[in-house]
């Protein structure tokens, strides 16, 4: 047995208080049955005594019996092993048997890919690894000849998903590739760790998978590896479906030693306790008496479980606290003694250096640091040097996480939490995986704003998070973009070509490679070919990435398109390189980009860059308002500044279709050091203020790809804070009940005069929007009890919506019920579809003879916040046969009436209602008094209030107890009568695309004529839902 020091003595020894949690071992259930038992050939090799899991046994007799495979088990468990098994029995029985392994990337599945060239050694059966890189090497070698060569006389090829997916539409395009021979003799294939993709990627994945099984003579066997797929069942049928074989899900549990998890609290708790407690009477007598603090005050091993949220509420009563000691080199050094190796996770590159420098004073060589910036072969001689025991403590940001098995890890240390819980059981899977391993280790230590956050709330916020479901895989193998795909194939392929499907014809018109006049844009359609790639929608090679050190352009890893548009644009901090980034190289348009160029910060002079320097400028400013000293790189470094990227987001409107991002602002998010007390109902929270910096600069590039998205008309009453928090909390409760992990679905509230909207979409096509049962999801929201985690789940999630909550001082309840209000607006278009299915409502003609007019206005203000604010005003009335209507620009200077032109219909009004006895009809009259309030038409606003009919209630009296007016229009049929649809959408994208135009009058002309469509299809559209109700109600009585 492997020695291991154990942290509980040297905490104690170095007197720190610390928080202890015991997992017990797992150890899957073993059969009678040893490897050499079935692999004779691997007799000399350690594996050949041990006795296979039972979910290996299992795993096998399946595949030797025909059947296709599911294997989800954990970390540890012996997947590749299972596979191989039967690799191993088949190349026996023919040496010409074919396989083909997909890992994630080879450089993750070195391990694996080690283990199986060992196993295929003693066989004699060839191996040969296959990526891009690894491609041009044996060209520059052996020739394009020699590779074929290789290719086909190969039993088993092991590569990655992105190499082998293009060779696959290159196939389709021209099948003369030697991979093309290859699949045709197919005869397994392996897809591991099939829980690493996301929902675009697995699309995909199953695309692939369905061509193969067209190409291959005799449709291959399939095993998918996963430890955490939802819903491997639906895969099954999926995978049953195109091999036509019977498929079956085996469940195995993954093997794993006792583990002792350690959250190091501090080395003066006591001290702190005792010299806190004495605060207890002056808490009492500022009236914010929070029970859990109390009684921390009174019980020190209460006090011990929840020291950070006591010490940060004092802070928050400006009461001077002692600081938490914690001296990470004293306790990482004693890890020296072990036989095992330590590995330490920090949050950035620079950190883990800082961590590797100081501990070689204290070591020497037996620790070393592993990034990407570390050569690739310099990583490998550390992983090895590891293996036998010559270094003792590798200190890693993230390039350790997955797939890398040094095999004597006995401990992990996390120096500052990470933001989800996958990557944090990523980072634990790393230890633990041999049997000489007596127990291993986890240790926690705060370091990071995220670490303080959590803690800030007690352990028992901490336990919970610890707990919550790993964030989720979830397969929909009815995904449209599966079809897309497909569909394209069809049409692109000289050989693959097929009648396409309703479906397929569908997605294809949705995507507009279909016509109006129904035929095939063959140009759009290679457009969109060319850029499906496996990681994104863009050509398959990345934004190439520079840091500046010493003026000389150091090459760094490219980055994706869509990593341009949301995290790299001039100003973005870069936490990967602890760098900002400082020029962007870019063709003619903007929208085509070149090159990022990144400045080391610790080199960086804040002032030598005009915008970044305003934006520090204002840093610096908001510091000494919150009466802090500005420290921007200590700030950084805490969590406490860090930067994103506000794009302007097209999604699709009504389900599948295209999705385009456009950079839009470069944001600073700054959070104060000094910690705040806030009610939130019966409890005080913690909380730190927030202020966002403006970084002046031009933004460039762009991201389109396709996805689900829907828009969601809501009541003009609605307060658009509320209603984005109600959705955060929707996302929150989808993480912890369902583990949809956050930011699958994306939302946004948006605002035009009192006119409001939400949209949600899936930044990458899972289909969840289309298949999640929002009636079940609905009695969950209103079951659901919240508690402390949802604050820190929520500063995570959405900044602004946790802002909105701090100022807003509501309580989670009142948010809870604007959530369910969210998931009535959800399910309102299904709701209306059912109500009017294969129904036509007669109403009268539209005709003056009616009486009745109804009236729609909205008041866009350019800049409420100056001394003179700005106004674009549009109205329009429809009594049954003409619309009035006209747009105007107001200036509001003072005494100043509107322009005439509004006045006019305001007088129009005002005669068809007092002389001609006109009905007045509006959606609701609250809020159009709002908008004409704020354009000054007075006389109109009193007579909206006196006289108005309001539609919404009308509608609420019929059963529509969330009126949407752009949801009902697409939904009745309305006999001799053509509705236009309300564009809500497209009229936001022009007000949000003028914000950037500096000159007024520009403004105006770009957006008068969306405006004034939109208050005539809104006016129109009323006018016709009032008798509408009428109708209904009329026929029900």
């Amino acid at each position: 047995m492997l020695n291991v020091v154990n942290s509980e003595d040297i905490l104690m020894r170095l007197g720190y208080d610390f928080i202890k949690r015991v997992d017990r071992s797992i150890e899957p259930r073993k059969t009678n049955t040893r490897f050499i038992d079935i692999a004779p050939e691997l007799k000399s090799l350690w594996i050949s005594s041990q006795e296979l899991y039972e979910h290996q046994l299992k795993a096998l007799e399946a595949l030797d019996k025909g059947f296709s495979i599911i294997l989800k088990s954990g970390t540890g468990s012996g997947k590749t092993e299972a596979w191989f098994l039967h690799f191993y029995k088949r190349f026996k029985e023919d040496s010409r048997f074919r396989a083909i392994a997909i890992y994630p990337t080879l450089a993750l599945a070195n391990d694996q890919i080690k283990r199986i060239s060992i196993y295929s050694e003693a066989i004699n059966a060839k191996v040969l690894k296959l990526d891009a890189m690894y491609r041009d090497e044996l060209v520059k070698r052996i020739g394009a000849s020699g590779l074929k060569r290789e290719i086909l006389s190969s039993n088993l090829i092991i590569t990655n998903p992105a190499f082998i997916f293009h060779e696959i539409k290159k196939i389709l395009l021209k099948p003369s590739s030697p991979f093309h021979q290859f699949f045709k003799k197919l005869n397994l294939l392996v897809i591991d760790e099939f829980d690493f993709y996301s929902p675009r990627s697995i699309a995909l994945m199953l695309s692939f998978i369905d061509i193969v099984m067209n190409i291959a003579d005799e449709k291959p066997q399939i095993a998918v590896l996963t430890a955490t797929l939802a819903n491997p069942e639906d895969l099954c049928i999926f995978l049953e479906k195109v091999a036509k074989r019977q498929c079956i899900v085996i469940d195995g549990e993954p093997f794993r030693v006792e583990n002792r998890m350690y959250i190091v609290l501090g080395k003066n708790l006591y001290e702190i306790w005792s010299r806190v407690r004495g605060y207890r009477g002056y808490i009492e007598s500022r009236g914010v008496e929070d029970k859990i603090v109390i009684k921390a005050l009174d019980d020190f091993d209460f006090f011990k479980r929840n020291a950070y949220r006591v010490i940060q509420f004092l802070e928050a009563l400006g009461i001077q606290t002692p600081s938490i000691a914690i001296d990470v080199g004293e306790i990482l050094s004693s890890y020296v003694k072990d036989d095992g190796v330590t590995i330490v996770f920090t949050r950035s590159i620079a950190k883990a250096e800082e961590i590797s420098k100081n501990l070689r004073e204290y070591i020497g060589d037996a620790v070393a640091s592993h990034h990407h910036l570390v050569s690739k072969r310099l990583r490998e001689l550390i992983e090895e040097r590891a293996r036998k025991g010559d270094i003792k403590i590798i200190v890693s940001p993230r390039t350790l996480m997955q797939g890398i098995d040094i095999g004597t890890v006995i401990r992990i240390v996390h120096l500052g939490l990470p933001e989800n819980v996958r990557e944090f059981l990523q980072r634990e899977g790393r230890k633990g995986r041999r049997r000489e391993i007596p127990y291993t280790e986890s240790i926690i230590i705060p370091s990071t704003r995220w670490d303080w956050e959590i803690l800030s709330k007690g352990f028992e916020a901490l336990e919970k998070w610890l707990s919550l479901p790993i964030e989720k895989t979830i397969i929909n193998t009815d995904n449209d973009y599966i079809k897309l795909f497909k569909a394209l194939a069809k049409i692109l392929s000289p050989w693959f070509r097929n009648n396409l499907t309703e479906e397929e014809y569908r997605v294809l018109k949705s995507v507009r490679v279909v016509k109006r006049d129904g035929s095939i844009d063959i140009d759009r359609a290679k457009w969109i070919w060319d850029r499906i790639n496996f990681y994104e929608f863009a050509p398959p090679y990345g934004i190439k990435r520079y840091i500046e050190e010493d003026e000389k352009l150091i090459p760094l890893e490219p980055i994706g398109h869509c990593d341009l548009v949301e995290r790299f644009q001039i100003g973005c901090i870069d936490l990967s390189q602890d760098a900002v980034v400082v020029g962007i190289n870019h063709g003619e348009s903007s929208k085509i980009v070149r090159s990022v160029i990144e400045k080391p910060l610790r080199r960086f002079r804040f002032s030598s860059h005009d915008a970044i320097a305003e934006a520090f400028e204002e840093y610096r400013y908001i510091k000494s308002i919150w009466g802090e000293e500005p420290s921007i790189l200590r700030d950084i470094a805490r969590g406490k500044l860090y930067s994103y990227v506000l794009a302007v987001v097209y999604p699709p409107r009504k389900g599948f279709g295209e999705l385009k991002k456009i950079p839009n602002r470069t944001l600073w998010h700054l959070i104060s050091s000094k910690p705040r007390i806030i009610r939130a109902g019966d409890s005080f929270i913690v909380t730190y203020d927030r202020k966002i910096v403006y970084v002046p600069v031009e933004t460039f590039g762009e991201y389109r790809d396709f996805t689900y998205g829907m828009i969601y008309d809501v009541d003009d009453r609605e307060d658009s804070a509320l209603l984005r928090l109600g959705l955060a909390f929707l996302m929150i409760v989808l993480r912890r009940v369902y583990g949809i992990p956050f930011e699958t679905i994306m939302y946004s509230v948006e605002k035009i005069g009192e006119k409001k909207f939400f949209e949600l979409h899936e930044p990458e096509a899972a289909g969840l929007l289309n298949t999640l049962r929002w009636d079940v999801i609905k009695r969950i929201v209103e079951s659901y009890k919240p508690d402390d985690l949802d604050f820190v789940l929520l500063s995570q999630l959405d900044d602004i919506a946790f802002s909105d909550f701090i100022s807003l001082g509501v309580d989670l309840s009142i948010v809870k019920n604007v959530a369910i209000r969210v998931v009535d607006y959800i399910m309102l278009k299904d709701k209306i579809s059912a109500m009017f299915k294969d129904k036509t409502i007669t109403i009268p003609k539209p005709s003056r003879a009616l009486k009745i007019i109804s009236l729609e206005t909205v008041t866009w203000m350019l800049d409420e916040e100056e001394p003179i604010p700005k106004a674009v005003i549009g109205i329009s009335t429809f009594d049954g046969e003409e619309i009035k209507n006209c747009v105007e620009l107001y200036i509001k200077y003072p005494f100043t009436p509107p322009p005439k032109s509004l006045r006019e219909i305001e007088n129009s009004i005002e005669d068809a209602i007092y002389y001609n006895d006109f009905q007045l009809v509006v959606y609701d009259s609250n809020s159009l008094i709002k908008e004409l309030q704020k354009a000054n038409l007075k006389k109109l606003a009193n007579i909206v209030k006196e006289k108005a009919i309001n539609i919404r209630d009308e509608l609420v009296k019929i059963g529509i107890d969330t009126p949407s007016l752009a949801s009902i229009v697409e939904e009745i049929k309305i006999k001799d009568l053509d509705v236009k649809p309300i564009d809500i959408v497209s009229l936001h994208s022009k007000l949000i695309e003028a914000i950037n135009t500096k000159n007024v009058e520009e403004i105006f002309k770009s957006i008068a004529k969306p405006i004034q469509s939109f208050v005539d299809s809104r006016a129109k559209t009323i006018y016709i839902l009032h008798l509408v109700a009428n109708a209904i109600k009329n026929s029900s009585t």
